[in-house]
């Protein structure tokens, strides 16, 4: 009943649901309701600067969640299966790559609606 890849659909979807959800409420806080906007403007740093770092920050925090939901659960998979090491690789870039999406798309609406 392919139970492998099942397994696998609900870790990304769980993190992909987790990942939107602590976006919002995240980018909301970082990127317009932070109070740090004004000791940073008279600083000689480009406004360009200001906003990749804030968008570092949410970022990091990605990766910080789906270290704690997935991260074990794909390892428990790849050696209850017996998979080799391109498993690994794959499941390793997959998680730098995945946390991405819902930060740019996330951002970017909010940006826009705000």
């Amino acid at each position: 009943i392919n139970q492998p890849a099942l397994f696998l659909n609900f870790a990304f979807a769980l993190l992909l649901g987790m990942g939107t959800i602590q976006t919002v409420v995240t980018s909301l806080n970082v990127l317009f309701f932070s109070k740090d906007l004004d000791f940073l403007m008279p600083l000689p740093i480009t406004p360009q600067k200001i906003i990749v770092s804030k968008l570092n920050c949410l970022v990091i925090s990605q990766y910080i969640i789906s270290t704690f939901l997935v991260v074990p659960g794909l390892i428990i998979y790849g050696i209850l299966l017996k998979l080799g090491i391109l498993y690994y690789l794959i499941a390793g870039i997959t998680i730098l790559v995945f946390p991405l999406i819902p930060v740019a798309i996330i951002s970017l609406l909010i940006t826009i609606i705000i």
